[in-house]
């Protein structure tokens, strides 16, 4: 879970009036709104953030209305255009007028994709066509969607020195990079072979139990791969709605990975095999997962990643749990969350995070990942 103002803290499920604000940005400057023309701020109608354990980017979807034409999107630097532009949204409670709005960041997007409304009204006595103002909606991805479209110009890329000092330089003049919550290691010289910023960004963090994300500042970051940092017990009264759901979809009883040895040129690999249980790995039930780096080049560490990815492997074999709460600012992906239901406990990780509001009213819908197991139930 991230910091966030003990206010907002506070206010989690009780009756406030949700707050929500947008500003647009292009090349670190602030388009809209102008300082001179701060009371034309963008009207949010509605909007949606979503955060998955299992994909590298945030999402977003955010529906404005304002009385500036300016807002649609007609040409390449359009303020709410798919070309470089980007929005930065925060959500939050309206104290009223003497306290204001306590507002927290849920991320800086690039806009992908953007659509435009204008409405008129005419007014027969006058015989004159009226703007009523305009509405744009706009799709955006965080600043991942950067370094997706910088591919390298050549498909060779070499690095060295430390896993921390790597991903910078992979970064450089594109987007920041914040405080890393894993420790660094150092690295040898290593050759990736592919055009892809994120995938040689990725492999690097994986030399570390690391996956790499944007914090709500907009900074790439390093955290733990299979593990959130903070407990959310959710209380009884705050639950909307629960389903569960169980597929075969994420279902693995093994892990092959594969490097190659820089001596010799040649493969090598290690597995690590489920060896008991009803999913034991055995004629009839296989179904590996197959993870390839060039940093393993040894049998040795081919063996051990096979043994830690396998662990996370198993997490995506849990039930998933749906369930809406009052939104907390706070919640991330892989945070622990105890949920309350009639009488028990269930104790799982947030696989995704999903807030949406308009109107002045808020929700948060979880999908949390919950053991198999009959213990997870605590009385």
């Amino acid at each position: 879970m991230i910091d966030i103002d003990d206010v907002l803290a506070e206010s989690v499920g009780g009756s406030v009036t949700h707050a929500v604000q947008a500003t647009a940005w292009r090349d670190g400057d602030l388009t809209f709104p102008l300082p001179e023309h701060i009371e034309s701020r963008l009207e949010v109608v509605s909007w949606r953030t979503s955060e998955d354990a299992t994909e590298s980017a945030r999402t977003c979807e955010v529906t404005v209305a304002s009385q500036d034409e300016r807002l649609l999107p007609r040409s390449l630097d359009a303020i709410l255009g798919p070309y470089g532009a980007e929005i930065n949204l925060s959500s939050g409670v309206d104290l009223g007028p003497e306290l204001g709005e306590r507002l927290q960041s849920e991320g800086w997007f690039r806009i992908d994709t953007a659509s435009g409304k204008r409405y008129d009204e005419y007014y027969r006595d006058t015989d004159q066509w009226v703007n009523l103002g305009v509405t744009v909606r706009c799709t955006g991805i965080d600043r991942m969607s950067v370094l997706e479209a910088a591919r390298f110009e050549q498909t060779i890329t070499t690095v060295q020195g430390t896993v921390h000092s790597a991903i910078a330089a992979l970064c450089d003049e594109l987007v920041p990079v914040g405080v890393h919550q894993v420790a660094d290691a150092s690295i040898p010289k290593i050759v990736l072979d592919s055009d892809d910023r994120v995938e040689a960004i990725d492999t690097l963090a994986k030399r570390i139990e690391a996956r790499a994300v944007f914090d709500r500042e907009g900074q790439l970051i390093l955290k733990p791969r299979s593990a959130g940092t903070g407990t959310w017990d959710l209380p009884d009264w705050s639950l909307l709605a629960l389903d569960e759901e169980l597929t075969a979809d994420e279902f693995y009883n093994a892990v092959i990975v594969i490097g190659r040895d820089p001596s010799t040129q040649e493969e090598v690999r290690g597995a690590y095999y489920e060896p008991h249980g009803p999913t034991a790995y055995r004629s009839g039930l296989k179904k590996p997962y197959f993870h390839s780096s060039p940093l393993m080049t040894t049998v040795a560490q081919c063996n051990a990643a096979a043994r830690t990815t396998f662990e996370t492997v198993v997490r995506r074999r849990q039930s998933v749990a749906r369930i809406e709460v009052p939104p907390h600012q706070g919640v991330e992906s892989l945070d622990d969350v105890l949920i309350r239901v009639g009488g028990d406990v269930l104790v799982g990780s947030v696989k995704r995070v999903e807030r949406s509001g308009g109107s002045g009213d808020s929700t948060m819908k979880l999908d949390v990942w919950l053991p198999l197991e009959d213990s997870r139930r605590l009385q």
